[in-house]
């Protein structure tokens, strides 16, 4: 996570979870989920998700992310 420069663009949290939509890459294809941001950068979002019963989180881009109900 290199890319993320967490030394110059340090981490903030916030609680309760902030909803939602983001798009989420994979090898094969991209997914626009559901989600909630706990933790973010300047440049970065970590997004939560459910996909059935397990729960998925992972950093993508900013740009990758629109809180819910505004996309």
């Amino acid at each position: 996570m290199e890319e993320l420069d967490f030394e110059n663009f340090p981490a903030k949290n916030g609680f309760p979870g902030i909803p939602v939509k983001a798009w989420i890459r994979f090898p094969n294809c991209a997914e626009l989920v559901d989600g909630e941001v706990y933790a973010w950068t300047a440049k970065a979002v970590e997004v939560t998700w459910k996909d059935g019963p397990v729960t998925y989180r992972t950093w993508v881009w900013s740009s990758a992310v629109t809180p819910a109900g505004k996309e």
